[in-house]
């Protein structure tokens, strides 16, 4: 392998006009090819037919305007028969599942359903 590259090396050293012209048209024809390249695709392109184009085309149909990385969520909390959604024990259980929903990695933020103001007129029901 020595002897290879002393013989290339040597050689490139004598022919070493001949080695540059080499690496310009090397150096030409990757310029050229590169300038020739197509452009980068549409960053609004789409893919008919499979499930996840017609569900962003579904979203866009009925949310106009909406993007898909700002949705939003509610949870719908229900009394147990003959109790509030007020009362301390249900309460606590509501606060600690927004507690623990908002720990999640994909969640920006989350209101407890008191303190948004959502709860039904009966107190049976919040969100």
């Amino acid at each position: 392998m020595a002897t290879f590259l002393y013989r290339l090396g040597r050689t490139a050293f004598r022919r070493r006009w001949y080695v540059a012209l080499i690496w310009v048209a090397v150096l030409g024809a990757v310029g050229f090819g590169a300038a020739k390249a197509p452009a980068a695709p549409d960053p609004n392109n789409s893919m008919p037919g499979i499930e996840s184009q017609k569900a962003f085309d579904l979203m866009e149909q009925r949310f106009p305007g909406a993007k898909a990385d700002g949705a939003n969520a509610r949870i719908v909390f229900v009394a147990p028969d003959g109790q509030k959604i007020t009362a301390a024990g249900n309460r606590k259980t509501i606060d600690k599942l927004v507690d623990e929903a908002a720990d999640g990695p994909q969640v920006a933020s989350a209101v407890s359903p008191f303190q948004a103001n959502a709860i039904s007129k009966d107190a049976t029901t919040a969100y």
